[in-house]
């Protein structure tokens, strides 16, 4: 009998044991398990740099930085940039990697940006490393899609950001002569940017007029700008600084001459252009025309 019970308590232990065993982890496992639970109950992180990662030109692209509650977007360029987005950020309360939402127009700082967004809300999206958003200028929209960056994306403060104004002179044809009752001369071709974000020139004119009766260059003359073949239009600059563009409807006497200049929008910033002028009221007139390397 004594023989039987200490067998049965030999066997009771090895279950208790057995049972102890299985339910113990490893402190390795333990830990890597605590850390795993961890790292899923961060909530995401977006704040910091961003930079667009699906930009058609390496020197033209959007960039962003979340900070706190805000988030804002800049256009960059080579030589500028300006405010595209200012508005809320509101950070995400748990991990995952797809996160969205509706960032609410600081307009106390777009209604002056002349390229900013005039939506009331923009919905950003992050997905799998990115964070996405739609953008429309001239009619189109894309959307941009950002990553995070390890150091700044390049922004500066608008006050830092000037463009180069520095004018170029033509090349290749001539760009001076007569045109019907006009002397007209291609002065120079000044690269800015248009307030769409897109390349521009500023093209100077000089013209005299040898008609009987006062006139503008608006009314007497035709100037055109072409690059890739195609026609530019005239369009509005970023910034104005120290161009007068009020000259072209202005009047003038009889042998009086004059500057005008016209601000045109480009299709990209390296293509050359041509400038054309001619008289379109007096038949067969002379066409004056001039190229312009604006990659230099």
């Amino acid at each position: 009998m004594k023989k039987t019970l200490a067998v049965l308590a030999a066997i009771c232990l090895l279950l208790s044991l057995c049972a102890c065993g299985e339910a113990s982890t490893p402190p390795a496992q333990a830990t890597e398990a605590q850390a795993t639970q961890t790292a899923q109950a961060t909530p995401l992180d977006l704040t910091g740099e961003w930079k667009q990662v699906n930009n058609s030109s390496k020197d033209s692209y959007q960039a962003a930085t979340i900070s706190g509650d805000t988030i804002e977007v800049y256009w960059i360029d080579t030589d500028t940039q300006s405010l595209y987005w200012a508005g809320t950020y509101v950070a995400p309360e748990s991990s995952g990697q797809s996160y969205s939402w509706d960032s609410v127009n600081d307009k106390d700082k777009t209604s002056s940006a002349l390229l900013a967004s005039g939506d009331d809300t923009k919905t950003f999206t992050y997905n799998d490393g990115q964070i996405s958003y739609s953008v429309t200028a001239m009619g189109m929209t894309q959307t941009v899609k950002l990553e995070k960056q390890s150091g700044p994306a390049e922004i500066t403060s608008p006050e830092e950001a000037t463009p180069s104004l520095e004018a170029i002179t033509g090349s290749g044809t001539a760009g001076s002569g007569t045109t019907g009752n006009y002397d007209v001369s291609i002065k120079t071709c000044t690269p800015t940017k248009g307030e769409n974000g897109k390349p521009a020139v500023v093209i100077t004119y000089e013209w005299t007029n040898n008609s009987k009766d006062a006139n503008s260059f608006d009314m007497c003359l035709s100037p055109e700008v072409f690059q890739n073949g195609i026609q530019c239009d005239p369009g509005a600059l970023a910034d104005d600084g120290d161009f007068d563009f009020s000259n072209d409807m202005r009047d003038i006497q009889p042998g009086v001459s004059l500057e005008v200049q016209i601000p045109y929008i480009l299709q990209d910033a390296t293509t050359p252009i041509e400038v054309t002028v001619c008289d379109p009221f007096t038949l067969n007139s002379n066409t004056i025309s001039q190229t312009f390397n604006i990659a230099q």
